[in-house]
């Protein structure tokens, strides 16, 4: 029996960054009733903020803009990005909806993660962590920001307790 030839494109490099917040626990995002689609931050504070770089990626979150920045990878690289949040409802039967937005600000605008209309029955806080597979395929994901946002036909706040991304980038070479 023989091994299959491996070449660079046949090796992975992972990487992981787990961003943890401390500003929205004193401040929550507010997110205005009406529907409007408003940016979810995250400071990157949090004590147990956590980076396991992969070769050639230094960060993919930029607290600065609130956005992800996926300029250090190449097509074929895929990103697995959760969210960790508490949204706290006001009024009971509301409904709620959690999204990244990709390629902003080009004409590729595309939603790749959507929590589409949780449905709270009480004011309350809800716990909300999803996770989803981005596959880095074309250059306006590559070369443009992405964003969490949250929008809600009442008003509701939401505290950020971790944006977490395992990075797995394709045809790693030793050196």
């Amino acid at each position: 029996m023989k091994s299959a030839p491996c070449g660079t494109d046949d090796i992975f490099d992972v990487g992981i960054f787990d961003y943890r917040d401390t500003a929205t626990a004193i401040t929550p995002v507010s997110i205005p009733a009406g529907g409007a689609w408003t940016v979810l931050t995250n400071n990157a504070l949090g004590v147990n903020t956590y980076k396991r770089l992969p070769d050639s990626v230094t960060d993919v979150w930029d607290d600065v803009t609130d956005a992800f920045d996926f300029t250090q990878l190449s097509a074929g690289d895929l990103v697995d990005i959760r969210i960790d949040a508490e949204v706290t409802t006001t009024v009971a039967d509301q409904e709620f909806s959690i999204k990244l937005e990709m390629a902003q600000g080009t004409g590729n605008v595309r939603d790749v993660f959507y929590v589409g209309q949780q449905y709270v029955k009480a004011a309350s806080t809800v716990n909300v962590g999803v996770t989803n597979t981005i596959n880095i395929n074309i250059s306006p994901d590559i070369v443009s920001p992405a964003q969490f946002l949250c929008s809600s036909a009442s008003a509701a706040t939401v505290e950020i307790k971790a944006f977490m991304c395992k990075v797995i980038k394709r045809g790693y070479v030793v050196t």
